[in-house]
């Protein structure tokens, strides 16, 4: 008798066990679909692994957007193009039980060529405990490359407002050069050499403003098509001004950081122009004396770098008016008004603005505000 009810209760376990097994196995069949539904809805690429970065499942999209094989840390060493050590800062999301985004990260995979946006979630336990890890892969090539055809178009559109102006402001000095010189060619006939010096000199001035324009004018295209490194924020302030050494010369020069960690990483193309430009106007108001104070923080998810110089400032009039092309508050020929001009053009690139403040206790604060999702670092937030 006891051996029938251990029989019975044995038998009752087993199927006890095995409608367990298949409840879970549904459940998992269950997740398996809601995970690829998830995924084909919002057309992102998903990989979920376990603590020791094994690969536990992945979908069809993930599997073209990276070449994988059975660890993720080194799926994405293998197709990554980068130097970054993902089996550490994924040990630490996983550890830390937070979510960490690694933004326009170039992948390589049969051959071709991505930027995509990482995600990286700690998945928990209902007691809280991290149990496994899940990427979010989104292929953003297209959406960049759309956003440089479309900053490709707006500065054609930019370039045709300028030339419009650069037509406009070379037609005065050429005006008055073809003017003087006629004037000089009739005086010569009459053997006044002293009149017609005059005149040639007023024509070297005409010129020598046409070459400003246009040497301005130059900067502004070569601007597009240069390819510099990548580079954090401080570096590129501190490469602009070693480049702007000899104008600097009797200012003095203070660098304030007020962040924590390391700056964001940016495209060195066109910042360092922008810097040096405001640099050069800084040392140009203070005439060879003064200070430049130089600060770089983190206000909320923006930097902003701002360029304080100790000289007499702009006035209250002109404020509204100096980032518009040909606009200067210069005298004679020390600049014709596109540098500003072109530093608020190059910023909106970078979706970042540029602004003017005059401080009660004197002098100019040129204020360049870039968002945080400009940068290009890969970085764990």
């Amino acid at each position: 008798m006891v051996d029938k009810a251990l029989t019975k209760e044995d038998s009752a376990i087993k199927k006890t066990t095995e409608s367990q097994t298949r409840d879970s196995d549904s459940e998992t069949i269950d997740l398996y679909l809601l995970f690829h539904s998830i995924s084909e809805s919002l057309g992102v690429g998903l990989i979920i692994f376990d603590r020791n970065l094994e690969i536990r499942h992945s979908t069809a999209l993930a599997g073209l957007l990276l070449e994988l094989n059975t660890r993720i840390d080194q799926s994405l060493a293998c197709a990554v193009d980068s130097k970054t050590d993902w089996k550490m800062l994924l040990e630490r999301a996983m550890e830390n039980g937070e979510i960490s985004r690694f933004e326009a990260v170039r992948a390589v995979n049969k051959g071709k060529n991505r930027l995509l946006n990482l995600t990286c979630i700690p998945i928990r336990t209902p007691e809280g405990a991290v149990s496994c890890g899940m990427i979010i892969l989104e292929d953003i090539t297209e959406k960049i490359g759309r956003e440089n055809e479309l900053s490709h178009s707006e500065r054609l559109v930019t370039m045709g407002k300028v030339a419009g102006k650069v037509a406009h402001e070379l037609n005065n000095p050429m005006d008055g050069i073809l003017r003087y010189l006629n004037l000089a060619m009739r005086i010569l006939e009459h053997g006044d050499i002293d009149k017609a010096q005059e005149y040639l000199r007023q024509s070297r001035t005409g010129l020598m403003r046409m070459v400003h324009i246009l040497s301005e004018l130059l900067e502004f295209s070569r601007s597009s098509s240069q390819a510099m490194e990548p580079a954090p924020l401080d570096k590129i302030v501190q490469d602009a001004l070693a480049a702007s050494t000899s104008a600097l010369s009797g200012i003095e020069v203070q660098i304030l950081r007020k962040y924590e960690g390391q700056t964001i990483q940016m495209r060195n193309d066109s910042l360092f122009q922008v810097f040096c430009n405001l640099i050069k106007n800084a040392c140009d108001a203070m005439q060879g004396q003064g200070k430049l104070t130089v600060t770089i923080e983190r206000i909320d998810t923006d930097w902003q770098i701002s360029f304080l110089d100790t000289g007499p400032g702009i006035p209250l009039e002109s404020r509204s008016l100096i980032f518009q092309p040909f606009f200067t508050t210069k005298t004679g020929s020390k600049g014709v008004g596109l540098g500003l001009a072109i530093c608020k053009d190059l910023l909106e690139k970078h979706k970042g603005t540029i602004s003017v403040q005059c401080p009660d206790e004197g002098g100019s604060l040129f204020i360049v505000r870039l968002p945080a999702s400009a940068g290009i670092t890969i970085n764990s937030k």
